[in-house]
């Protein structure tokens, strides 16, 4: 939400209008990034807290087998917190996602080997079944 509407300077009634609703986007990305920094604290205070807890049932994970679905949750619970934080992080930029180039065509070719042997195994299957 970084552009704006244009205004000419003239001060008539449509520069006014882009004034207000330039105002109003402002408004608006300082709210959204108040609420990505509110995300961001609540989910990187409960990470700690879940995290000491599911390293506490692992210690006591060999005397009752109750502590292994306890595991299992913190687990569910630590993936959902730390997937809460990349979306914070991809959000407000400060994530540099890792993209790396792909030949295409070497992956199309390998795709096309694969399936012609595929093809090809149904069809001896086929004619000695």
């Amino acid at each position: 939400m970084v552009r704006r509407i244009p205004t000419k300077g003239t001060g008539d009634d449509f520069d006014q209008l882009a004034d207000n609703l330039n105002a109003m986007l402002e408004q608006i990305e300082k709210l959204m990034a108040g609420v990505r920094q509110v995300s961001d604290n609540i989910a990187h205070d409960l990470r700690t807290p879940l995290t000491r807890l599911r390293n506490r049932l692992e210690q006591g994970a060999n005397t009752e087998p109750l502590f292994e679905q306890c595991i299992v949750d913190a687990d569910q619970l630590l993936s959902t917190f730390n997937a809460l934080l990349r979306i914070a992080q991809i959000e407000s930029g400060s994530h540099q996602s890792r993209q790396d180039r792909v030949d295409l065509e070497m992956r199309l070719n390998c795709m096309k080997r694969w399936r012609k042997k595929k093809i090809n195994r149904y069809r001896y299957t086929w004619k000695g079944g």
